[in-house]
């Protein structure tokens, strides 16, 4: 059968609000409704209050049984984002991958040297702090953050200065 223009406008018009719809549910609701927006704003604001909660603990080296509850609750805030969201936020965590698709010059000019060296001791402090949270069993949810903030560190330094992987990591000799 063929349709004419008219037909294919209201058709083309279905699909067009059909898809809407369908991508509204998806980012904002089920319902369709702009309330999920808002609640999703609400509870990302609950995540940077909680987390700006745990930080301060952390920073004034409050009790680890505080801190641990606290960051479970920080966990279990993030667990009730959207799925889209919560790969948003894993993604703001990893940061740029370690090597670019095209070799480019440098995207910041050259850091005075005495900024580097007390990057690299802050890398090293920062470090040392990881290794000895492992080395005493410390929950792996303050070992991740601080190792994201060790990562954070890194990402600061000039290309031609970041340490290059060895291959080595996990293997055991027998």
């Amino acid at each position: 059968k063929v349709i004419g223009a008219k037909e294919e406008k209201q058709w083309y018009q279905r699909r067009v609000r059909a898809r809407v719809e369908e991508l509204r549910a998806k980012f904002c609701g089920t319902d369709g409704s702009s309330g999920g927006v808002t609640d999703v704003a609400a509870l990302q604001g609950e995540i940077e209050k909680q987390g700006n909660k745990v930080r301060e603990l952390k920073a004034a080296k409050g009790d680890p049984a505080l801190i641990k509850s606290e960051v479970a609750k920080l966990l279990e805030l993030k667990k009730k984002l959207p799925a889209e969201l919560q790969q948003q936020q894993q993604g703001k965590k990893k940061g740029k991958p370690a090597t670019p698709a095209k070799p480019t010059a440098p995207a910041t000019p050259a850091a005075p040297a005495g900024d580097i060296a007390a990057l690299q001791k802050e890398i090293e402090l920062q470090g040392t702090k990881v290794r000895e949270l492992k080395a005493g069993g410390a929950d792996k949810a303050v070992i991740d953050a601080e190792v994201q903030v060790l990562l954070a560190l890194k990402a600061k330094l000039p290309a031609e200065l970041q340490p290059k992987p060895t291959g080595k990591k996990g293997k055991k000799k027998k």
